[in-house]
């Protein structure tokens, strides 16, 4: 008995192993992950936050894309990477002073 244990659990233990690891097509495939709390109570990113802020760097707000353009010496456009994707914006322009690109895509690498 005690022989038989000792040659079925390890058999066991492989056969649970092959058949619960998953293929090399799932490990490939990126999940996105959603946010499912409230941005306004989590983050402190609030739009007069990033005014403020903004202001003490030394940029000022910019109404449209031809301004964002002019400052492309303070600012650079955001696009979609490798590790990332940029989604179609409405209300805003995808750009970010040069250390917040350096991190996002820092972020994103990890």
């Amino acid at each position: 008995m005690q022989r038989t244990r000792q040659i079925l659990y390890p058999f066991l233990l492989i056969l649970l192993l092959l058949f619960s690891t998953c293929s090399k097509e799932e490990e490939k495939a990126i999940k996105p992950i959603r946010y499912n709390g409230s941005y306004n109570r989590d983050f402190n990113d609030k739009h007069e936050v990033q005014l403020a802020v903004a202001a003490k760097i030394g940029i000022q707000p910019v109404a449209n894309r031809e301004e964002a353009e002019k400052m492309k010496r303070k600012l650079k456009e955001i696009k979609s990477g490798k590790n990332y994707e940029v989604d179609e914006l409405t209300h805003s322009i995808p750009f970010l002073v040069p250390q917040a690109t350096d991190l996002l895509t820092k972020i994103a690498d990890n």
